[in-house]
């Protein structure tokens, strides 16, 4: 046994732990509800979703779960490199994208 990968992973897994209470709470339809989430929906290729599902179950993570986390990180990269390459620079102002 590797002592630190050990502890990195009880350390981990109490850092997250709170996760699943909360995945499990979001099946409840009135809190979802009540907390206005939205879905997002795409469809994918076989070999994409079964590699999904293969190392969702592996890591037991929700699909969900997953998803978010991976869209949360997207999106936080892509601020990024807009404000990098000055992506606004010659735009209009209705096409600024006052949210990004």
């Amino acid at each position: 046994m590797h002592f630190d990968q050990f502890i990195q992973y009880r350390a981990l897994a109490f850092k997250f732990d709170d996760f699943k209470a909360s995945d499990h709470a979001l099946e409840n339809p009135e809190l979802v509800e009540r907390l206005k989430l939205r879905t997002v929906c795409t469809a994918l290729v076989p070999s994409v979703f079964d590699d999904l599902d293969q190392l969702c179950n592996l890591l037991e993570i929700p699909k969900r779960r997953f998803a978010e986390l991976a869209l949360i990180e997207a999106v936080e990269k892509a601020k990024v490199i807009l404000e990098q390459v000055n992506a606004f620079e010659f735009a209009r102002q209705d096409q600024a994208g006052e949210s990004v």
